[in-house]
């Protein structure tokens, strides 16, 4: 009878540590960033990133919600810049040469302004138009 039991327990302990062929997995996002934010020392500019973007304009700046966007700081020295002064986005304080990575969102049934500023300098002011994401279907 225990070699019996025995048998039965390294059974189940080798049928529960074998790998199931079928395992849950995240679904893949792409973050590739549909638009590029350059803050430089004439200010900022708005370009195409490497996704393409068919709803992307850029004069003047408007795009779809959920879009992601690479903030890179070209200047020489720090920055940081708000969405409508923090309440969008924040990039937290980026040295020259880094880059960081935002989504804008609009949660409201019409377009929405951003206005992008930095509180440490006053010069960079910018609007970005965040049109709704089309309708699920």
């Amino acid at each position: 009878m225990t070699a019996a039991l025995g048998v039965v327990a390294l059974a189940l302990l080798v049928a529960c540590s074998a790998p199931t062929t079928t395992q849950p997995s995240l679904g893949t996002v792409n973050f590739s960033p549909r638009l590029v934010v350059d803050i430089g020392p004439a200010g900022l500019r708005f370009r195409a990133g490497p996704r393409e973007d068919p709803d992307l304009r850029l004069d003047p700046a408007s795009t779809r919600s959920g879009t992601v966007t690479e903030v890179t700081n070209t200047s020489a020295r720090d920055h940081r810049l708000q969405g409508n002064d923090g309440t969008t986005f924040d990039t937290g304080v980026l040295r020259p040469g880094e880059k960081t990575t935002v989504v804008l969102t609009n949660t409201t049934a019409g377009d929405q302004s951003v206005r992008i500023t930095d509180p440490t300098d006053p010069a960079i002011d910018a609007t970005i138009v965040v049109r709704p994401a089309p309708a699920a279907g």
